[in-house]
């Protein structure tokens, strides 16, 4: 068994252009003997175990396998395919995007942090008691339901980011040091807790005791968002685009391997604040992810921004691809 932190993932290797464009072909060399020179000569029954798995911004495209060995990496990841050092630095020596709190996290593990144990439980607040915490500029509302109770009713200005999406897309839409306010169905949110501490979130100003319901008890307002089903954006496809705006938020590897609905505009996600006048207001813009979680973080954010025609299509891709719908 080798433990190979961000060196070797299952069906990818680790980034080498956290130091910079200039540095890529010294890095990618270092990382090039790392895996060539020390973990492969290992042998092929070594079982592998790396520091991140599939969905990770530690690398490109990580690949969901439970397991992997040695062998398997060497004769299946595509990263390893290469004759030369030269073809491997020349494979990977590309400049990703990254989270901005990547810049805290580095601060932060040169400087250290205070230790878990000394941090205050978040506080359970009553519906009053986060509606007066909600005034404060600086928080924000994270909602880490599923995305179909998030779709039925939400706090105005909330963020939705599905708890198992949590680790991979807080840091890109909640500043570093931000007072973060949570809401769950109701339970204490120990696994939404234990995400935003590991990512370096740990000003928790407190999560909503009873979840929605004691929100709506508590007679305060709250939003929805539209959703349809992908056989009514299938049909949709055969009217004229100047009247609908399809928003793909899927990254381009997934458009390369999945493919693609056709007139779509495709922003990635994470990209997506940038964009938001390049969107229209002045007719149905249909959201379209994987399966619907992103899709729905989206639709947050638009709403947040002020939009009001968006619509989450639910099921995405799985749910496009168990419709004869084509894709292109």
């Amino acid at each position: 068994m080798v433990f190979t932190g961000d060196a070797l993932f299952a069906g990818d290797v680790g980034r080498i252009d956290f130091l910079g464009e200039e540095n890529l072909e010294k890095t990618g060399g270092w990382l090039y003997d790392s895996i060539f020179n020390k973990i492969l000569p290992l042998g092929d029954e070594v079982i592998l175990c790396p520091a991140h798995g599939a969905g990770s911004v530690c690398a490109a495209a990580i690949a969901e396998r439970e397991w992997t060995t040695i062998g398997i990496e060497r004769k299946l990841n595509p990263k390893l395919q290469v004759e030369n050092k030269e073809e491997f630095i020349e494979l990977v020596g590309e400049m990703l995007e990254y989270p901005p709190y990547f810049k805290y996290m580095e601060e932060s593990n040169l400087t250290g942090l205070e230790l878990l144990a000394h941090y205050e439980q978040p506080a359970s607040l009553s519906a009053a008691e986060f509606a007066e915490a909600m005034k404060d500029e600086d928080s924000y509302i994270i909602d880490v339901r599923t995305e179909s109770s998030y779709a039925s009713a939400h706090i105005p200005g909330s963020i939705s980011i599905p708890l198992q999406n949590l680790p991979s897309f807080v840091g890109w839409f909640i500043p570093t040091g931000a007072e973060i306010l949570l809401v769950t169905e109701g339970e204490y949110p120990d696994e939404a807790i234990r995400y935003l501490y590991r990512t370096g979130y740990d000003n928790i100003a407190g999560y909503l005791s009873g979840g929605i319901i004691s929100w709506h008890l508590g007679g305060k307002k709250s939003d929805s968002v539209n959703t349809v089903t992908v056989d009514k954006l299938c049909t949709m496809l055969d009217t004229e685009p100047e009247d609908w705006f399809i928003l793909d938020i899927r990254s381009e590897d997934e458009l390369k391997t999945e493919g693609e609905i056709q007139n779509a505009e495709n922003i990635h996600l994470t990209q997506l604040p940038e964009h938001y006048n390049e969107l229209p207001q002045d007719k149905p813009l249909y959201i379209f992810c994987g399966s619907g979680l992103r899709s729905m973080t989206a639709a947050s954010l638009l709403q947040k921004e002020g939009f009001i025609n968006q619509r989450v299509v639910l099921g995405g891709l799985v749910a496009w691809n168990s419709t004869s719908c084509p894709l292109v």
